[in-house]
């Protein structure tokens, strides 16, 4: 696979070879226009069949099993010399350790329960340290394009989702400012409510904040 450095990479044969083209033009099999109580937005649709997933997502449970800093009590150097005493785990820890097992066995519960939420308060579990708790069906990909990075309008809402063994690349584009607002309350009502979790790049800081924002300013609510 090619790759081009952002200082290399002329797209002058691009403008030049698209001018003046409409995407229903360029993507006449794979585009429609979406109509809503809010207005219509033109989405873009292509399906990759058999797609290979390596997701692991059950490692991240492994790992999680594997950090006694979770336990109430338990920082960097309790865990380093629990460990050196063949406390490897949180299960070691709850049927060997008086002082901490039961601690170990209420986290031991949340993660039998798949309990994301209630996991994701502990401050020593991160994001993906909860993978475990879903399917990859469960997953929604996000990314946004925005016409600056404060206060203005989403002009594209690209997503992807696997069903089955394939996988989805649904784009939302707002080929007018007044579209915004129809993408949003699609996002709201017909996507958002089928998935449990966001994979994103600097999503959590940017993204998922300013899709809240805009939800906010539109619909006085934030579902994300």
């Amino acid at each position: 696979m090619d790759s081009f450095g952002s200082q290399s990479f002329d797209i002058t044969q691009f403008v030049e070879q698209y001018q003046g083209k409409k995407l229903e033009d360029l993507y006449q099999n794979n585009h429609k226009v979406v109509k809503n109580k809010m207005g219509e937005f033109m989405e873009l649709v292509w399906q990759l069949d058999d797609f290979p997933c390596n997701l692991k997502l059950l490692n991240s449970r492994k790992k999680l099993l594997n950090n006694l800093k979770t336990v109430s009590y338990i920082g960097e150097f309790v865990e380093n010399r629990l460990k050196s005493r063949g406390i490897r785990n949180l299960k070691d820890l709850k049927f060997f350790n008086l002082r901490y097992g039961k601690y170990a066995a209420s986290i031991l519960e949340l993660i039998k329960k798949k309990d994301y939420r209630a996991l994701k308060e502990n401050r020593y579990i991160d994001d993906l340290d909860v993978s475990f708790c879903f399917n990859k069906g469960d997953l929604l990909f996000l990314d946004i394009e925005t016409l600056g990075i404060q206060d203005s309008a989403i002009i594209l809402i690209g997503t992807g989702w696997f069903n089955k063994q394939n996988f989805e690349i649904h784009l939302f584009f707002a080929r007018t400012l007044e579209e915004e607002i129809a993408i949003c309350e699609h996002l709201k009502s017909d996507v958002l409510p089928k998935f449990k979790s966001f994979v994103t790049y600097n999503g959590k800081r940017f993204d998922i904040p300013y899709i809240a924002n805009r939800f906010l300013y539109y619909f006085d609510e934030n579902p994300m």
